[in-house]
């Protein structure tokens, strides 16, 4: 069953610019080896996410982000992948970070393989990282694309601090594109033809 509703912006609050203001918790996300079911979307795992939901809006952020099982690296927003851009690399956390095996990070993949040129690196990844990164993004189901563009109430991204950048911004282009069906290229069996049908009163 398909349920369709309005649906506006899933990070309507916390924006700043064209992107989102987001904070880096003490959080951590529980490690993969506890439960297993922590890479995927079950209910049971995000009673965490929620508070860090609750947490961040409180302090008028739009998102937070968890640290890794570890402590010291990042792993995720409340319900979607973090990734940034670095001298033209597309990072994003390693298993290690215990994130979310995201459907939507791995459309990105595609797209920035098939039509930009580059691969996603997995690898862990600092708070500094994200400070210093060219660009940095969410993925996620609802969040599709949306640019990171201040951290802990510091302006990041170049080459204009506090904006999106131009790759981030050719992402969201080529996501919309694909998911609407306008793009070329577009693996067959990502799309589904629906017949129209008329359903009698």
């Amino acid at each position: 069953m398909i349920v369709t509703a309005p649906w506006g912006k899933y990070l309507a609050t916390g924006r700043h610019n064209d992107g989102v203001s987001v904070f880096v918790s003490s959080y951590r996300r529980p490690a993969a080896a506890h439960n297993p079911l922590i890479v995927g979307k079950c209910s049971a795992n995000y009673g965490l996410n929620a508070l860090l939901k609750a947490d961040a809006l409180e302090r008028g952020f739009a998102e937070g982000i968890f640290l890794a099982p570890n402590g010291v690296h990042l792993s995720e927003g409340t319900g979607m992948n973090l990734c940034l851009i670095s001298r033209g690399q597309i990072i994003t956390p390693d298993a290690d970070a215990s994130c979310l095996a995201g459907i939507t990070l791995d459309t990105v993949a595609f797209i920035a393989r098939e039509f930009i040129g580059c691969d996603i690196v997995c690898r862990p990844i600092t708070r500094e990282d994200l400070l210093r990164a060219d660009e940095a993004f969410f993925t996620g189901t609802a969040t599709e694309i949306t640019p990171i563009t201040m951290v802990d109430g510091e302006e990041i991204g170049r080459p204009q601090p506090g904006h999106a950048g131009p790759r981030t911004k050719r992402l969201q282009e080529l996501y919309q594109a694909i998911v609407t069906g306008m793009a070329d290229g577009i693996p067959e069996d990502w799309l589904t033809l629906v017949p129209s049908i008329e359903i009698p009163a």
